[in-house]
């Protein structure tokens, strides 16, 4: 079953002319929105290796994902971009995050997930000596978004940490 649905993804859910996986309407068009759903099958291991090119074009590109801090959920270029003001509009997720930068490194990108893991931490503050992990961050600025003290970002970066 796992192989039909891996096969069934790639079919479905990948633009060859954009270069990402994107969400389509019920009755088949692309919803040619960049959010963070595209580079999960990155992390799920079902890209061949030109798609592993293509996405990680798109996560460095600073018009869509490759911000301050790393990888917000929605591209840096869309209209309603705007992380202070909405869940997904934006900020960026440190579990979406996390399969961003494991997808990089089991895809052999190992270098460039390292430096995203390094960018990610930094600009969040979140080594820094009673800086609290958030539920989210502003791409933009790498503030703490919403609730403070989230197990769910504390849990994504013991994994990356611990994942050599």
């Amino acid at each position: 079953d796992a192989t039909n649905l891996s096969k069934l993804i790639l079919r479905t859910f990948w633009n060859k002319s954009r270069g990402f996986f994107f969400d389509k309407t019920i009755d088949g068009k692309w919803i040619e929105v960049y959010g963070c759903e595209g580079w999960l099958p990155l992390y799920a291991g079902l890209c061949i290796p030109e798609q592993v090119e293509a996405i990680t074009k798109t996560l460095t590109s600073a018009t869509y994902f490759n911000t301050y801090t790393p990888f917000p959920s929605l591209a840096k270029s869309h209209p309603s971009f705007n992380p202070d003001k909405g869940y997904w509009n934006g900020p960026v997720w440190i579990d979406q995050a996390a399969f961003a930068i494991e997808g990089l490194r089991d895809h052999g990108k190992k270098e460039l997930a390292l430096k995203s893991l390094v960018q990610l931490v930094q600009s969040t503050r979140m080594a820094e000596k009673g800086v609290p992990l958030y539920e989210n961050y502003n791409p933009i600025t790498g503030d703490g978004l919403n609730a403070p003290g989230f197990s769910w970002s504390a849990a994504h970066v013991l994994m990356l940490l611990v994942k050599p």
